[in-house]
This record gives C-alpha cells, sequence and structure tokens, in this order.
C-alpha cells in the first residue's frame, strides 16, 4: 500500500508501506492493505510507518486528517516532525 504525508508546505513521505499507525482524534487506528475506506481527525502523537523491509519511520505529527481509500493512505496534517 502506498503512503502520503504531507503538511501545507511539505512533502515529508511518499512511498510503499506494510502498514500505518495513526494517533486518531479518539485512539490510534493501525490500517494494513485492503483496509476500509476511513476518514478520520488525528491529534499529536506519534505516526508510525513500517516500511516494507519492515525498518519503522516515525514522525510526530499535530492534528489533521488522514484519508484511507484503495490502497492509498493520505495524511494532511497541520504540523510533522521527523
Amino acid at each position: 500500500m502506498t503512503c502520503k504525508l504531507v503538511t501545507p508546505d511539505q512533502l515529508f513521505f511518499e512511498g510503499e508501506v506494510q502498514a500505518v499507525t495513526l494517533p486518531a482524534y479518539l485512539g490510534e487506528i493501525g490500517i494494513l492493505e485492503n483496509h476500509a475506506p476511513l476518514v478520520t481527525l488525528l491529534s499529536k502523537g506519534k505516526l508510525l510507518l513500517t516500511l516494507k523491509d519492515n525498518s519503522p519511520k516515525v514522525y510526530t505529527v499535530e492534528g489533521g486528517i488522514a484519508e484511507v481509500r484503495n490502497n492509498l493512505v493520505s495524511i494532511l496534517a497541520d504540523h510533522v516532525e521527523a
């Protein structure tokens, strides 16, 4: 599945991942391949991307939204720290 992490100013990540763990408004959400369509608000917290080689990539996000559709996870964050 593909993941894209962007802010209004910058593209932070775009690539293939095995899994995404989002800091959603009501708690963490884990996303795997073929996940049902979803739109959620993000809260401040850790965003974990598990890459195809099983290595983790961790970002801190503050606010925004995430959309999951057709094996694409689009994360539109207000602020991101690598």
